[in-house]
């Protein structure tokens, strides 16, 4: 087995390590079959990241073996980076390709798709780019994606915009709007929201809007893959399928299907059509229209910004995070605690300092309380109790994190596998032993707290 080969891109040599590595067992494939893919396509995949932040979703043994991720760029990176501000506040540097050969390094260091921001690294707060993420639900198959697709194709058009269509590589179908980087996040992703419920409205029980799963029948469109720090995977990446995330022809889309794209296959159909994104980059349209929709939305429909993910900060105007099934309304508590249902968190935090007082405080409260709920500043956060184990979610400004009391980590196996394999759904930041922030200025603080014997999972 070659411990290391070389492949040209624009005259440049870029050595690469492991040619031999089977990435996809099961077909056969090796790391140098996804390499010579990209030095053909290399046009191609450069146009849908070039000049954009991009995370690195690196397969260090193969497909087989999940992933780890990157956002951030490594010390003494060979790319360009750029320094961005997360979801959480936090700045960091993520690398920003600029070349041919700065596709192929990022295959070389494990990548089979890119995954860019829908930004440029000159202005990284306004995207030029509406990302529209099809997906079928339970019930629904790749046809009933290609007549979404052509339903949104026409409410784009009505908008004055266009779309650019390419099969994910895995279920569904991506379309790409280039926009004038003139407006945020929020504003683009409300925009695709507001076409994405135009086109529910004209295609009811095909297309879906909503995000619980519970309550999605049809073509889901996720406009939430709009929001800051979420990227979808781009052109020409090998999704883990082994099928090509494909650019196509709206005229073709009656023949497109995702198996049709294959790996081993793709040289023929790119050698046939060229790069089907030549063009996108004079396309950039304006959204006006959209954010009329969005107005008209709220006036004539009642229709109001939608759940945003877990991990988000709390936004104006949006509605609750709670599952609808696990909704709690009405909650009288007063039969249930001998506290009563007036029982405030003021009174509570001022009877309770925030050491271990605080967490003794509040698993007494649970063993004596049925349902209760409390209210103050902006944090949310749900009080789960087992056993002797109280295992905190907050949501605030921050991110989501779990925080774990009364016991460590070790002596429960089941929360530390979840601790710190971060595998729970509602993880995004891990922290043990953390109480939560109760300021006031951080806003609304609604805290659920159950009986014995009630695990925090779905």
């Amino acid at each position: 087995m070659a411990t290391e080969t070389t492949v040209e891109v624009g005259g440049e040599p870029i050595r690469i390590s492991s040619p031999d590595k089977r990435l996809f067992p099961q077909q056969g494939w090796t790391k140098l079959n996804v390499v010579n893919h990209f030095v053909q396509v290399a046009e191609g995949a450069l146009r849908g990241v070039f000049g954009r932040p991009t995370m690195l979703k690196r397969f260090m043994e193969s497909v087989e073996v999940d992933p780890i991720y990157h956002k951030r760029a490594e010390a003494n990176s060979p790319f360009e980076t750029v320094e961005i501000t997360f979801p959480s506040q936090r700045p960091g540097l993520m690398n920003v390709p600029r070349t041919e050969v700065d596709v192929i390094r990022l295959i070389q260091r494990g990548c089979l798709d890119l995954h860019p921001w829908p930004v440029r690294a000159e202005d990284t707060d306004r995207p030029d780019e509406l990302r529209f993420d099809l997906d079928p639900t339970p019930g629904f198959d790749f046809g009933h994606v290609r007549e979404a697709a052509v339903g949104l194709k026409e409410v784009l058009a009505k908008a004055g915009l266009t779309g650019w269509p390419k099969t994910s590589g895995s279920r569904g179908i991506h379309v790409y709007v280039r926009i004038v980087p003139e407006w945020d996040f929020f504003q683009t992703r409300r925009a695709v929201l507001a076409a994405a419920r135009e086109l529910e409205r004209r295609m009811p029980g095909l297309v879906t809007t909503s995000w619980w799963k519970e309550e999605r029948t049809g073509v889901f469109i996720d406009y939430n893959q709009n929001a800051r720090d979420k990227t979808v995977s781009s052109s020409y990446g090998v999704r883990p399928t082994g099928f090509v995330s494909t650019p196509f022809h709206w005229e073709e889309i009656g023949d497109v299907s995702i198996d049709r794209f294959p790996l081993d296959g793709f040289a023929e159909r790119y050698a046939e059509v060229g790069d089907l994104t030549a063009g996108i980059d004079e396309s950039a349209g304006r959204i006006e229209t959209l954010l009329e929709w969005v107005a008209r939305d709220q006036d004539e429909y009642g229709l109001g910004d939608a759940p945003w993910p877990p991990q988000y900060p709390k936004v104006a105007g949006e509605p609750t995070r709670v599952q609808p099934s696990r909704k709690r309304h009405d909650v009288d508590t007063s039969s249930a605690s001998p506290l009563g249902s007036s029982y405030t968190i003021e009174q509570f935090l001022g009877e309770h300092e925030r050491g271990r007082a605080f967490w003794d405080g509040l698993v007494e409260l649970a063993k004596r309380c049925g349902p209760f709920e409390f209210a103050a500043g902006k944090t949310r956060s749900a009080f789960l109790l087992r056993a002797r184990f109280l295992t905190v979610y907050t949501l605030s400004d921050r991110g989501v994190s779990f925080m774990l009391s009364m016991a460590a980590p070790h002596e429960h196996p089941r929360f530390r596998k979840v601790f710190q394999t971060g595998r729970h759904e509602y993880v995004h930041d891990i922290r043990v032993n953390r109480l939560p922030d109760l300021d006031d200025e951080l806003g609304e603080l609604i805290c659920l707290a159950y009986q014995w014997g009630l695990v925090g999972e779905k």
